[in-house]
């Protein structure tokens, strides 16, 4: 739902970007920045745990405005892969890299309950 509702705005703003307005051309850019950011924060989680390995463990994967702005099923989604990918053998602490001020409660709710049930090493 995220991604469908971003991809809507990016595509209204568009519209707007063909009439010549700064503003929009800004707000297009840094959406698309973000975004950017989501996947890179995922690449470089998967990597660190690649190189790390069992020597070191690994805190946070968690960008803040996934916990602003996502739905908890997204959330749920993004957690579960994180925990499959980074927390595979142990050593990962599942987090965000900032406070969770301004993170939608359930959204933090979706994280913690993944991480109890999918995040608890044998």
């Amino acid at each position: 739902m995220y991604k469908q509702e971003a991809h809507e705005i990016a595509e209204e703003l568009k519209k707007w970007k063909s009439r010549k307005y700064p503003l929009i051309t800004a707000i297009i850019t840094l959406a698309n920045q973000v975004e950017e950011l989501k996947k890179q924060i995922e690449k470089c989680a998967q990597r660190e745990k690649e190189i790390l390995g069992d020597r070191v463990c690994i805190r946070g994967g968690v960008p803040i405005t996934l916990l602003c702005t996502a739905t908890p099923d997204e959330v749920r989604t993004y957690c579960k892969k994180l925990i499959e990918v980074v927390g595979k053998d142990g050593g990962f602490i599942m987090a965000s890299g900032v406070s969770f001020d301004d993170a939608k409660a359930e959204n933090v709710r979706a994280m913690i309950d993944v991480t109890r049930e999918y995040g608890a090493y044998n």
